[in-house]
């Protein structure tokens, strides 16, 4: 099987954060831009895209700040040449340079991609000034614990004791256990959402209801609902079983009650994040009504 070579660096600390990935070759972008973000530790909270000059390759057909696009779905990377971004986080705007190596690689497998080589933790889900304040050097690398009032908070997708925590040596080997396994499983999920035809513009919403009152479920609503339950398990199982395997490598010694003690607080934390996303969400409908 032949694979190209692609190393993605961080934009604004290519030296500090970056992954070398060898790309089955007849990989459609949409699947490149899982398997890169799998590498880089996202948990594909938000879109992605790639970027070549003034052309964006999206996922479906909506375009990006008056670019050119081209769907995804019906790419790979020859149509991006050797150089190009990769983009995570619309919001955050985590940009990553991306070199594809001229030589393939040939291989005798069957797994869509292959990790070779990695510097740095991982993407910092929601909290890239932090990452960035911390990597110019405007905060204490021995800084321990987060700060709300200043808006200090460690990462929510992996565990860290310390800011400096980001730069400690990356675990190639244990990253390498089961990535390929990982990324089909990411593929099937995220294909699955995104092809999902949704005839309503919101979950279960009445269009023409202004007060956005839930609407009564029809069969179709029901099925939609139960899809979409499987489909948040599967996404559940798969993030507990990282976290458990995470843990099991930094705690070996600990037992598995121990371990799920420690699973059980970071969904606590993750919890937390998602109760202030969601009030400062509902605040903004509200402040949209009394305009209205």
């Amino acid at each position: 099987m032949k694979y190209l070579k692609v190393k993605a660096s961080l934009k604004e600390a290519p030296k500090r954060f970056y992954r070398v990935v060898a790309i089955r070759e007849d990989a459609d972008l949409f699947e490149t831009g899982v398997i890169l973000g799998n590498a880089l530790n996202c948990e594909f909270e938000h879109l992605f895209m790639f970027r070549k000059g003034q052309v964006s390759y999206t996922d479906g057909s909506w375009g990006y700040d008056g670019h050119f696009y081209f769907n995804m779905n019906e790419c790979t990377l020859k149509d991006l040449g050797d150089k190009f971004t990769f983009i995570y986080d619309f919001g955050d705007d985590w940009e990553f340079d991306c070199k594809v190596y001229s030589k393939a690689i040939e291989k005798d497998s069957d797994e869509i991609a292959i990790l070779l080589d990695g510097k740095g933790q991982g993407i910092w889900e929601d909290q890239k000034w932090v990452l960035m304040r911390y990597l110019d050097g405007e905060l204490d690398p021995d800084l321990d614990e987060e700060n709300e009032d200043e808006g200090i908070c460690f990462p929510w997708n992996f565990e860290i004791e310390k800011l400096s925590d980001f730069d400690t040596e990356y675990d190639l080997e244990f990253e390498q256990e089961d990535f390929d396994v990982i990324v089909r499983d990411r593929i099937d999920v995220l294909r699955s959402l995104r092809d999902r035809d949704y005839e309503k513009p919101g979950p279960y919403f009445d269009e023409e209801d202004d007060d956005y009152e839930f609407s009564d479920f029809s069969p179709q609503d029901e099925e939609r609902a139960k899809q979409d339950f499987v489909d948040v398990q599967i996404q559940n199982y798969l993030l507990i079983c990282d976290m458990l395997e995470e843990f099991s490598a930094k705690y070996p010694e600990e037992s598995e009650e121990e371990l799920l003690e420690r699973v059980r607080q970071e969904l606590l934390k993750m919890a937390d994040h998602f109760l202030d996303d969601l009030s400062f969400y509902l605040d903004g409908i509200n402040v949209s009504k009394d305009v209205h």
